[in-house]
């Protein structure tokens, strides 16, 4: 059994303020308290307040990665139309980011003012961007078709998160239909 490191458990201790509390709630003094860490320690591996932003932003980046490059490992889509939809409905289920979602909400309301928190958040989207185009021009398609594909899922994501519970049709419908839009062209 691995032992979380101190980082760790701050990072996830921030995340869950910021899902609870909201931006005004995470302070590296309450942070430190719930980690069970000394502000200082929290401090040296953060700096500031922005710093921990940034590192939670990462910690998400990793987890969305991770589910981009383990989702394709399992199938055998490469030059199949219906493998390729198939896998990339299963891409965008990933169901179990609602309180990742709330943090979200927040981190752009904090890079609206905050230029380093702005730049994190740039890096989120250039990296997860960057990863699909890899995998669509793995998966067969041609590199201008996997930038214009990309360029239409990421925002539908990010809306999709916000927006998927008022929809008049149920999220798995949705998430199909905008897949056929998408790969039949």
């Amino acid at each position: 059994m691995k032992i979380k490191s101190n980082k760790e458990i701050i990072i996830k201790t921030a995340t869950k303020i910021l899902a609870q509390s909201g931006n005004h709630g995470v302070t590296l003094r309450k942070v430190a308290e719930q980690s069970g860490v000394t502000l200082s320690n929290v401090q040296y591996h953060f700096g500031d307040r922005d710093g921990l932003i940034s590192s939670v932003i990462d910690s998400y980046l990793e987890i969305c990665l991770s589910h981009i490059r383990s989702s394709v490992q399992d199938s055998n889509v490469e030059n199949n139309p219906d493998a390729i939809k198939s896998y990339m409905i299963n891409l965008l289920s990933f169901d179990d980011v609602q309180g990742w979602c709330e943090v979200f909400r927040e981190i752009w309301a904090i890079a609206c003012r905050s230029e380093k928190i702005q730049a994190s958040l740039d890096n989120y989207y250039q990296q997860c961007s960057n990863e699909l185009v890899t995998l669509l021009i793995s998966l067969g398609f041609h590199e201008q078709r996997s930038k214009e594909l990309v360029s239409l899922l990421i925002p539908f994501i990010e809306g999709f998160s916000i927006t998927s519970i008022s929809l008049p049709l149920e999220k798995a419908k949705v998430r199909e239909l905008i897949i056929n839009q998408l790969f039949e062209g």
